[in-house]
């Protein structure tokens, strides 16, 4: 004769009851990546319009306070007085003007950084008078600060034209 091999009912219900509610305890992430890209794309457009508006001051409080910017042909700085300095000899050229705009943002999953990057055109007149014109590439990472504003930690940009010297090559 067989036996019936069959669980006491409370260990049925048990062992369900358990499961049902480990299952609702799983919490899947929240994937924040196009809003977030939608956001970033937003704060770079409003961070050239300042730039176009050359309302300097207001530029530079795009940067977090620990930023470090990667500027063509000279060394790294970073923190917001060495970067105040550095752009003071940017912005105090004759005729400065700098635009950018993004063409791509990638955002990570949890919503709290990061980055877009781009083409940008500069223009200024060097100490004999004469017009300089730059265009090149960029890609800035932001980050979400814990009072929601998207700010800029690091910030790279440099040229597509040949070095100077190097035209014929």
């Amino acid at each position: 004769m067989q036996m019936s091999r069959r669980l006491p009912r409370w260990t049925v219900l048990f062992t369900t009851a358990l499961t049902l509610f480990l299952l609702g305890c799983r919490q899947e992430a929240t994937d924040m990546r196009v809003e977030t890209e939608n956001a970033l794309r937003q704060a770079d457009a409003d961070w050239a319009a300042v730039a176009a508006k050359k309302d300097w001051n207001t530029f530079l409080t795009y940067y977090s306070t620990d930023a470090t910017v990667l500027a063509p042909n000279m060394p790294m700085v970073s923190g917001t007085d060495a970067i105040e300095k550095a752009f003071d000899g940017f912005t105090s050229m004759p005729n400065f003007s700098i635009t950018w705009h993004d063409t791509k943002s990638q955002a990570a999953r949890s919503g709290d950084g990061g980055y877009t990057l781009g083409n940008y055109e500069m223009s200024f007149n060097d100490p004999a008078g004469k017009p300089v014109n730059d265009k090149g590439k960029y890609v800035s990472i932001w980050a979400k600060q814990p009072d929601g504003k998207w700010k800029v930690v690091v910030d790279m940009f440099n040229s597509d034209l040949p070095a100077v010297g190097t035209e014929s090559h």
